[in-house]
């Protein structure tokens, strides 16, 4: 069986973007897999900077508000 039998969304790429778009399809009840060409996580930062409309969004989820009460 293939991985676009077994889900609605096929998310490609386990960066900042496409573990978001699967966080909100999940909260929207839409069955999503990610996957990546990398084993595991980076051990190193390869952003330099978060764009604005991406602060927008984080800061209306529970996951923006969850990471900065971490952070503090």
């Amino acid at each position: 069986m293939k991985i676009a039998d077994e889900c609605d969304v096929l998310v490609v790429g386990a960066g900042p973007t496409g573990l978001m778009l699967a966080n909100q399809l999940a909260r929207r009840g839409v069955d999503a897999v990610i996957i990546d060409r990398h084993l595991g996580p980076s051990v190193q930062t390869k952003a330099l900077g978060v764009q604005a409309r991406t602060l927008e969004i984080y800061s209306r989820s529970l996951f923006f508000l969850r990471y900065c009460s971490m952070a503090l």
